[in-house]
């Protein structure tokens, strides 16, 4: 058990999503207790159903209330209470954070267990929360593991379909026997805003919950199926020597352009990714709700499907070469083995709607170009490098809560949205354009730019 912690649009052609009517993140995390479990509570508690979007029950979120039990941990003295119960609006922040995994996580083939999640509040009131991931019993018999590496519990139900229910969780008179994760938050002030690709407080709820699920999943050094891909020497705290980890994961490596870097400045780095402003990272400046596509490939890495897709469009994580004529990029596995290579200005002919999904194999199965894409935080072109020239060639159409057709997050990146293109985020809080950091970029437009839904925003810089 181990705890962590600018526009002209023409009259012409302007696609739609369809019927509608504004960062700075300081996540540490949220003080409220979801413990990931198969057994019954041993208090009164109230449970509800996280559907995705087959309908089927992937959590359950149980929460407990003002003096329940939901833990026992030695370190706290011993069994802990709820310090009180949650507000309505907290229920809906914790709901829309699992809810964002119930997107991400695309079981296929053998039945999957829901995954109980049981939330409490801690007494302490400042801005924190924290995860245990707990092992399972079943020894891990995946390529990389060791002597004595096991299956964490959540991978157990989710991708492997096993009830826990019996199985101990090693602390003494365990109320919560068969718990598959345990993360925590403290008795504190959470902003409970609806989605939107700017967190706009420090004490944003649901991208905390996110985060806090990530770790609950395997994104933590003690995973076997996690700690296989790392490479390179951790962060000493005695010394202050900074750490050289990266993860080396297939799926990671390929969209990223080459090993994911750790954190390298906390003894918590193992379990934190090292991208700028990322919502699995461990630094104070978070602008992200949601985990980008190389975290989300580093999720596949760990044995999870996901249609990586449904989230993203285009991801551009490498720094543009100089030279050369413009290529056109038609196709994600080329451009990604070649992203590197690739020189300052492309054409992208790559656009984004609506995901078909995946086959019974995990292969996805390509757009439905006649539907707008709906899922929560869905980016269409993301320029997290520097230096390049894109010139979109297809519709980018982000219509779901909090959605972005494109997001710029480099230096020196310059975007053309031809005439007849257009770039549309018409869901809640939907932006057309965001540029959310660095400096010198240039957005010529001289097609559709879109955001028609409530509090959207058709072009905005801002990092939040």
């Amino acid at each position: 058990m181990t705890r962590f912690f600018k526009h002209r649009a023409p009259a012409s052609r302007a696609r739609q999503c369809g019927k509608t009517g504004k960062a700075r993140l300081v996540l540490r995390l949220l003080p409220i207790f979801l413990i990931l479990s198969s057994a019954p509570p041993a208090a009164a508690y109230e449970s509800l159903p996280v559907r995705n979007g087959d309908g089927n029950v992937v959590f359950r979120l149980d929460l407990f209330g003002r003096g329940e039990t939901y833990w026992y941990d030695s370190d706290e003295g011993g069994f802990l209470h709820s310090a009180r119960d949650f507000s309505a609006t907290e229920v809906g922040g914790l709901r829309r954070g699992l809810e964002y995994w119930t997107d991400v996580l695309k079981p296929v083939g053998a039945p999957f267990t829901p995954v109980i999640v049981r939330a409490g509040v801690m007494p302490d009131q400042d801005y924190n929360a924290a995860a245990i991931f707990f092992s399972s019993a079943d020894a891990c018999s995946e390529p990389g593991c060791g002597p004595g590496d096991t299956y964490g519990r959540a991978y157990e139900a989710l991708h492997r379909g096993k009830d826990l229910s019996l199985e101990a969780s090693g602390v003494p008179d365990d109320p919560l026997v068969g718990a598959h994760i345990l993360t925590y938050y403290h008795n504190y002030s959470w902003d409970t805003q609806a989605d939107s690709q700017l967190p706009e407080t420090k004490g944003s709820l649901t991208p905390t919950v996110v985060h806090e699920i990530g770790h609950a999943l395997g994104i933590v050094y003690n995973n076997p199926l996690f700690s296989r891909h790392l490479y390179g020497t951790a962060y000493d705290p005695e010394t202050g020597t900074l750490g050289t980890l990266v993860f080396q994961g297939t799926e990671a490596t390929k969209v990223f352009g080459g090993y994911l870097p750790m954190a390298h400045s906390s003894d918590q780095e193992a379990s934190h990714f090292g991208l700028r402003n990322g919502l699995m990272t461990h630094v104070q400046i978070v602008n992200y709700p949601m985990l980008m596509e190389a975290e989300l490939a580093a999720v596949q890495d760990i044995g999870y499907t996901v249609d990586r897709r449904g989230f993203f469009g285009l991801s551009i994580y490498a720094d543009a070469q100089s030279g050369g004529a413009s290529p056109v990029v038609s196709n994600y596995d080329d451009f990604y083995a070649n992203q590197n290579n690739f020189p300052v200005a492309i054409e992208n002919h790559l656009g984004f709607f609506h995901s078909r999904g995946l086959d019974a194999d995990g292969n996805w199965l390509g757009y439905d170009t006649s539907r707008p894409n709906t899922t929560p935080f869905g980016v269409g072109l993301h320029l997290y490098g520097s230096g390049w020239t894109v010139t979109q060639m297809a519709d980018l159409l982000a219509c779901g809560s909090g959605g972005a057709g494109v997001r710029i997050d480099g230096f020196d990146n310059t975007v053309n949205i031809p005439e007849g293109v257009s770039v549309a985020a018409d869901g809640e809080r939907g932006t057309g354009i965001l540029v959310s950091f660095g400096s010198g970029h240039t957005v010529n437009s001289q097609g559709t730019l879109r955001a028609t839904g409530p509090l959207g925003i058709a072009a905005r810089f801002d990092m939040g």
